[in-house]
Protein backbone atom coordinates (compact mmCIF):
# COMPACT_ATOMS: atom_id res chain seq x y z
CA UNK A 1 0.00 0.00 0.00
CA UNK A 2 2.88 2.46 0.71
CA UNK A 3 4.54 1.78 -2.45
CA UNK A 4 1.39 2.91 -4.41
CA UNK A 5 1.13 6.01 -2.36
CA UNK A 6 4.65 7.33 -3.77
CA UNK A 7 3.33 6.52 -7.38
CA UNK A 8 0.44 8.05 -6.47
CA UNK A 9 1.21 11.61 -7.55
CA UNK A 10 2.65 9.93 -11.21
CA UNK A 11 -0.98 8.09 -11.69
CA UNK A 12 -2.74 9.36 -14.79
CA UNK A 13 -5.97 9.62 -12.73
CA UNK A 14 -4.63 12.11 -10.49
CA UNK A 15 -3.06 14.29 -13.76
CA UNK A 16 -6.61 14.01 -15.10
CA UNK A 17 -8.14 15.81 -12.05
CA UNK A 18 -5.42 18.60 -12.26
CA UNK A 19 -5.43 18.60 -15.87
CA UNK A 20 -9.19 19.73 -15.52
CA UNK A 21 -8.48 22.33 -13.20
CA UNK A 22 -5.43 23.42 -15.07
CA UNK A 23 -7.61 23.20 -18.38
CA UNK A 24 -10.83 25.47 -16.94
CA UNK A 25 -8.20 28.18 -15.60
CA UNK A 26 -6.79 28.72 -19.18
CA UNK A 27 -10.07 28.46 -20.64
CA UNK A 28 -10.97 31.71 -18.38
CA UNK A 29 -7.77 33.23 -19.13
CA UNK A 30 -8.69 33.59 -23.14
CA UNK A 31 -12.19 34.52 -22.34
CA UNK A 32 -10.98 37.52 -19.87
CA UNK A 33 -8.27 38.53 -22.50
CA UNK A 34 -10.55 38.23 -25.40
CA UNK A 35 -13.43 40.40 -23.46
CA UNK A 36 -10.55 43.12 -22.81
CA UNK A 37 -9.52 43.54 -26.14
CA UNK A 38 -10.30 46.60 -28.56
CA UNK A 39 -12.94 46.23 -30.82
CA UNK A 40 -12.27 49.03 -32.87
CA UNK A 41 -11.53 48.11 -36.43
CA UNK A 42 -8.70 49.77 -37.06
CA UNK A 43 -7.11 48.13 -33.87
CA UNK A 44 -8.18 44.47 -34.98
CA UNK A 45 -6.39 44.67 -37.77
CA UNK A 46 -2.87 45.01 -35.99
CA UNK A 47 -3.60 42.70 -33.18
CA UNK A 48 -1.90 38.98 -34.22
CA UNK A 49 -3.70 37.27 -31.19
CA UNK A 50 0.18 36.13 -30.28
CA UNK A 51 -0.99 36.50 -26.22
CA UNK A 52 -4.34 34.89 -26.62
CA UNK A 53 -2.54 32.08 -28.39
CA UNK A 54 0.41 31.76 -26.09
CA UNK A 55 -1.74 31.27 -23.32
CA UNK A 56 -0.69 27.11 -21.94
CA UNK A 57 -1.50 24.79 -19.32
CA UNK A 58 0.42 22.04 -17.96
CA UNK A 59 0.24 19.26 -15.43
CA UNK A 60 3.73 18.75 -13.54
CA UNK A 61 5.52 15.81 -14.56
CA UNK A 62 6.65 14.51 -11.66
CA UNK A 63 4.88 16.00 -8.89
CA UNK A 64 1.48 16.43 -8.38
CA UNK A 65 0.93 19.92 -9.35
CA UNK A 66 -0.24 22.42 -12.54
CA UNK A 67 0.57 25.72 -14.37
CA UNK A 68 -1.51 28.33 -15.86
CA UNK A 69 0.48 31.25 -17.38
CA UNK A 70 1.93 32.04 -21.01
CA UNK A 71 4.66 30.57 -22.47
CA UNK A 72 7.79 32.76 -23.39
CA UNK A 73 10.87 32.17 -25.23
CA UNK A 74 12.76 28.82 -24.12
CA UNK A 75 9.72 27.98 -21.86
CA UNK A 76 7.51 24.91 -22.19
CA UNK A 77 8.77 24.37 -25.83
CA UNK A 78 6.64 26.82 -27.91
CA UNK A 79 7.29 30.52 -29.18
CA UNK A 80 8.25 33.98 -27.65
CA UNK A 81 4.29 35.27 -27.84
CA UNK A 82 3.98 35.68 -24.63
CA UNK A 83 6.37 37.92 -23.76
CA UNK A 84 4.24 41.25 -23.29
CA UNK A 85 1.75 39.63 -21.03
CA UNK A 86 2.55 41.09 -17.83
CA UNK A 87 2.32 45.02 -20.02
CA UNK A 88 -1.28 43.72 -21.43
CA UNK A 89 -1.90 42.73 -17.60
CA UNK A 90 -0.97 45.41 -15.44
CA UNK A 91 -0.96 48.55 -18.18
CA UNK A 92 2.49 50.69 -18.35
CA UNK A 93 1.39 53.60 -16.46
CA UNK A 94 3.75 54.11 -13.22
CA UNK A 95 3.46 51.37 -10.56
CA UNK A 96 5.08 50.06 -7.23
CA UNK A 97 6.43 46.81 -6.97
CA UNK A 98 6.25 45.50 -3.01
CA UNK A 99 9.65 46.78 -2.06
CA UNK A 100 8.68 49.92 -3.33
CA UNK A 101 10.36 50.85 -6.33
CA UNK A 102 8.63 52.43 -9.81
CA UNK A 103 7.86 50.34 -12.52
CA UNK A 104 7.00 51.54 -15.98
CA UNK A 105 6.71 54.47 -17.62
CA UNK A 106 4.31 56.78 -19.61
CA UNK A 107 5.34 57.79 -22.60
CA UNK A 108 3.92 60.08 -25.86
CA UNK A 109 2.01 59.57 -29.07
CA UNK A 110 3.03 55.50 -29.97
CA UNK A 111 4.51 55.09 -26.60
CA UNK A 112 2.06 56.40 -24.71
CA UNK A 113 0.36 54.81 -21.35
CA UNK A 114 -1.79 51.50 -22.16
CA UNK A 115 -4.77 50.83 -19.95
CA UNK A 116 -4.81 48.04 -17.12
CA UNK A 117 -6.99 45.18 -18.84
CA UNK A 118 -6.03 42.87 -15.20
CA UNK A 119 -7.21 39.88 -17.16
CA UNK A 120 -4.96 37.55 -14.93
CA UNK A 121 -4.74 39.06 -11.76
CA UNK A 122 -8.78 39.13 -11.79
CA UNK A 123 -8.72 35.33 -13.30
CA UNK A 124 -6.38 34.26 -10.40
CA UNK A 125 -8.44 36.14 -7.90
CA UNK A 126 -11.84 35.02 -8.95
CA UNK A 127 -11.71 31.56 -10.78
CA UNK A 128 -9.24 30.02 -8.61
CA UNK A 129 -11.71 28.61 -6.37
CA UNK A 130 -13.83 26.72 -8.97
CA UNK A 131 -10.44 25.34 -10.61
CA UNK A 132 -9.44 23.75 -7.15
CA UNK A 133 -13.24 22.54 -6.90
CA UNK A 134 -13.00 20.76 -10.02
CA UNK A 135 -9.59 19.35 -9.16
CA UNK A 136 -11.19 17.67 -6.10
CA UNK A 137 -14.08 16.81 -7.78
CA UNK A 138 -11.77 14.85 -10.02
CA UNK A 139 -9.52 13.45 -7.55
CA UNK A 140 -12.26 11.82 -5.55
CA UNK A 141 -13.07 10.03 -8.72
CA UNK A 142 -9.35 9.05 -9.23
CA UNK A 143 -8.90 7.63 -5.72
CA UNK A 144 -12.26 5.45 -6.43
CA UNK A 145 -10.96 4.38 -9.26
CA UNK A 146 -7.50 3.86 -7.64
CA UNK A 147 -9.05 1.92 -4.86
CA UNK A 148 -11.61 -0.16 -7.15
CA UNK A 149 -9.46 -0.85 -9.35
CA UNK A 150 -10.89 0.24 -12.31
CA UNK A 151 -8.95 2.18 -14.91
Amino acid sequence: MLGRMRKLDKDGNIKDAIRQGTSFLARKLRQRLKAGLSTDPADVKQQTGNLLHSIRGKVKRNKAGGLVGFSYAGRWKTGSSGNHAHLVDRGTDRRETQAGYNRGRGGHGKNSHSHVLGFYTITRNNDTDEALRKIEEGLNTAFYNIMNGTK
